[in-house]
């Protein structure tokens, strides 16, 4: 059934995208519940953002004076189901989902006039992201099987490693020297 529950997510994103944002909005709420007893929580977060979109979608469209009160609480809604998201996102370390959502929550904290709240969650977007950079800078060594890599015979009979470098550089070194992939057998 996750797939059902994915299919139904990718036909909400291209009713957001048609910005029949109610329709993305009903087929959410339906689908959401049975999402969550799957257990799959990558998932429910895409659920839940798309759930956001679908009512920021709904706030966008009332413009009239007499309709700022309903607005007022489609975007209360939209963030609810962004700290939902982001909370998912946070359990399963998705640094793209985790800033997704504090970009979103930033845009809504600026459109309240927020400033200061939109800075703080510009300044949390950048700190994840430079977080998640150096932890990926950071990997020492990586012994030669386990990235998969073909070095030259002398290196393999010595069980070299690629060293210091990090994991980014030792692939930029092999696709320059134009190393192949050992392929498991």
């Amino acid at each position: 059934m996750p797939n059902l529950w994915e299919a139904t997510g990718a036909v909400a994103n291209c009713l957001l995208a048609l910005e029949e944002y109610d329709a993305a909005r009903r087929m959410l709420d339906s689908t959401i519940p049975q999402a969550i007893e799957d257990g799959d929580l990558l998932l429910v977060a895409n659920l839940y953002s798309l759930q956001a979109d679908a009512w920021m979608g709904l706030a966008g469209q009332q413009s009239a004076q007499e309709q700022a009160r309903q607005r007022t609480k489609n975007v209360s809604k939209a963030e609810m189901y962004i700290d939902r998201a982001l909370e998912m996102y946070t359990q399963i370390n998705s640094l793209r989902g985790r800033c997704d959502m504090l970009a979103k929550k930033a845009l809504i904290a600026q459109l309240r006039g927020d400033a200061g709240l939109a800075q703080k969650y510009a300044e949390e977007y950048v700190a994840a992201t430079e977080a998640e950079t150096e932890r990926a800078e950071n990997v020492e060594e990586v012994p030669y099987a386990s990235v998969g890599i073909q070095e030259s015979k002398a290196e393999a009979r010595a069980g070299g490693t690629v060293g210091r470098e990090s994991v980014r550089d030792s692939r930029r070194r092999r696709t320059q020297m134009g190393l192949g992939i050992q392929r498991g057998g």
